[in-house]
C-alpha cells in the first residue's frame, strides 16, 4: 500500500474501521480506533499526505454469516486513495 500511494502519488489517504457485531456498546469507538491504528501505521511511511478516518462499527458488514470466519471478515479496514 506505501509503495502504491508513493508510486501513484496519492496526497489523502481515508481510512475506515469496521467490527463484528458483537460488543455493541463498544463498535463505534472500536472502529474508530481501528481506523486510528492504520493511520498512525502509514502516516510516518507517507510524509506529505493527508490522512483522514472514522470509524462505522458495524453498519457496513463484509460477510454476514455468524460463524468465526464471517466475524473475522468483518473485522477490517477499508483505505481509500485519492
Amino acid at each position: 500500500l506505501v509503495a502504491f500511494v508513493k508510486r501513484e502519488g496519492y496526497k489523502n489517504v481515508y481510512v475506515v474501521g469496521h467490527t463484528d457485531p458483537r460488543l455493541q456498546v463498544v463498535n463505534l469507538s472500536l472502529s474508530k480506533a481501528r481506523a486510528q491504528s492504520v493511520i498512525a501505521y502509514l502516516a510516518p511511511k507517507l510524509k506529505g499526505v493527508t490522512f483522514s478516518g472514522t470509524g462505522m462499527a458495524d453498519k457496513v458488514p463484509f460477510s454476514t454469516g455468524k460463524g468465526n470466519l464471517s466475524l473475522a471478515l468483518n473485522r477490517r479496514s477499508d483505505v481509500f486513495v485519492k
